[in-house]
C-alpha cells in the first residue's frame, strides 16, 4: 500500500525531533500529560476518564493546515525552537513532543496549534527575550484520554473516538485537545509509534 501524503508528512515531522525526544526517555515520568505512575504504553486505546495534574509547557504558535505543503516545515521549526529554548534556559524536558489545539482543525480547514515541549516543572519566572515563545501551564483536572498506536497521520481516528465518548456521556469540554507523540519509528516499524490523545472535560 502506498503511504499517504499525511503519513509522509508526519514521518518527516517526527524525524526532525526524534533525537530530542529520545534524549528525554530516561527521565522520570514528569511532563507527560499522564496519570501518576502510568507509562504511555499502558494507556488504553479505548477512551476513558483520567485525572491529570497541571502540566507546564514551552510552545510556539503555528497556523497551517493538516494537508498544507508548509505544515511539516512549520511544525518542525516550532518544535525545534521550543526544544532549544528549554535547553538553553535550563528547563528539564519531559518525553517527546506535542501539539495543543482548540480542535483538530478549523471549519475552513486550517490548523491553529501550539507546537510544544513539556517540561518537568514550571520555571516560576519570566523570560524577557522569549519573543513569540510561550511558557505556560495547562491546568490539571479530568480528561478523556486514549492511546493512538501507529501512523501519526491517522491520529484523527483516535480523536474521533475520544470526541464520540465525550458526546455520548454528555461531558463538557473545558480545555484543549492535546496530541502527545512519545516516539518515532521508521516506516517498517510504524505500528510501534505511540501517541496519546487527551481532551479536558468536566461533568
Amino acid at each position: 500500500m502506498k503511504p499517504s501524503k499525511t503519513h509522509n508528512l508526519r514521518i518527516a515531522h517526527m524525524m526532525a525531533f526524534a533525537t530530542a525526544a529520545l534524549g528525554s526517555v530516561s527521565q522520570a515520568w514528569a511532563g507527560v500529560f499522564l496519570p501518576d505512575g502510568v507509562a504511555p504504553e499502558a494507556v488504553s486505546p479505548a477512551p476513558s476518564v483520567v485525572v491529570l495534574g497541571a502540566e507546564p509547557v514551552v510552545c510556539v504558535a503555528v497556523s497551517t493546515g493538516r494537508q498544507a505543503i508548509d505544515m511539516t516545515e512549520k511544525i518542525i521549526s516550532a518544535h525545534n525552537r521550543a526544544y532549544s529554548f528549554a535547553k538553553d534556559n535550563g528547563l528539564k524536558l519531559g518525553r517527546g513532543a506535542l501539539e495543543i489545539s482548540a480542535r483538530y482543525e478549523e471549519p475552513d480547514g486550517s490548523w491553529v496549534t501550539d507546537a510544544c515541549r513539556s517540561v518537568q516543572a514550571h520555571p516560576g519566572r519570566s523570560f524577557p527575550n522569549a519573543l513569540d515563545i510561550k511558557v505556560y501551564q495547562v491546568a490539571g483536572g479530568r480528561a478523556v484520554q486514549a492511546l493512538h498506536r501507529g501512523d501519526h497521520g491517522t491520529i484523527k481516528e483516535t480523536i474521533d473516538k475520544v470526541e464520540a465518548y465525550i458526546e455520548l456521556r454528555a461531558l463538557q469540554r473545558v480545555g484543549p485537545l492535546v496530541e502527545y507523540h512519545f516516539n518515532h519509528k521508521p516506516p517498517e516499524e510504524i505500528e510501534q509509534q505511540i501517541s496519546v490523545v487527551t481532551v479536558y472535560v468536566k461533568w
